[in-house]
């Protein structure tokens, strides 16, 4: 299990996830510029910024699905780019996207079980399915119901509980509490808290900056495909232009 407690920054070889400098272009646009995060072992590291900043094109981007046109992105010391992407979950590098890419006319049970289609996470699969239960109870009343007919909250316990089926080292959520209700969005939170707290390193996307800052130990601000803040979540907390733009402080 990686170590939870990490004295600093500059301790690299702790390093789960390193990017460097990477631009990234659709067409003629650049979306990414110079993009650098890093992300060590056991911590929940925050990417925030405003829509159409970059962020998902950015967490595309470490997984694989997009290549840089410059830079590059390390997971475990290797370059991302240099991987098929398929094979990143299987490596401990797993995303679970913003539209949660779901069969929905399968039930929620073969939807989990399709997470550890790996050989390791194959040969875990039932003490994998436990956890997911252990996490999300309603998943295990619901095994047997087809995703189309659950609710969001559902469905996006259903996505997170399928990346987990694959055994990451590192989970990056893309928006997970996008159109949910408050009440599931606080009870979502506590279980990205209860993921990391059993060693799995978080890269969070989030559109609730308070609640973002609250549960991360470190941040990044993208904006117009930038880093323009970076610090410990509590001193980006206390930011001013922070504050004034994210927490209508």
């Amino acid at each position: 299990m990686p170590d939870r407690h990490i004295p600093g920054r500059a301790v690299r070889e702790n390093t789960m996830l390193d990017v460097k400098n990477i631009d990234v272009y659709y067409g003629q646009t650049r979306v990414l510029e110079q993009v650098s995060l890093h992300v060590a072992a056991g911590e929940i590291v925050a990417l925030l910024g405003p829509n159409a900043a970059g962020k998902t094109t950015a967490l595309k981007t470490f997984q694989g699905l997009i290549r840089p046109a410059s830079g590059e992105v390390r997971y475990m010391g290797r370059n991302v780019h240099r991987v098929p992407p398929h094979r990143l979950p299987a490596e401990g590098l797993s995303l679970v996207p913003e539209e949660r890419m779901l069969f929905l006319r399968m039930t929620c049970r073969e939807n989990l079980e399709l997470g550890a289609y790996n050989p390791n996470a194959r040969k875990v699969l039932h003490s994998s399915l436990r956890w997911v239960y252990e996490l999300f109870p309603r998943l295990r009343e619901r095994e047997s119901q087809k995703v189309a007919d659950m609710s969001g909250g559902e469905q996006q316990m259903v996505a997170i509980g399928r990346a987990l089926m694959s055994q990451p080292r590192l989970l990056m959520l893309d928006e997970p509490s996008l159109g949910l209700a408050p009440i599931v969005v606080a009870e979502l939170f506590r279980t990205i808290r209860e993921i990391n707290e059993n060693g799995i390193s978080v890269l969070l996307v989030e559109q609730s900056v308070k609640q973002s800052l609250e549960l991360a130990r470190h941040a990044y601000v993208l904006e117009s495909g930038k880093i323009v803040k970076e610090g410990t979540a509590k001193d980006l907390a206390d930011d001013p232009d922070v504050r004034a733009a994210y927490l209508g402080m």
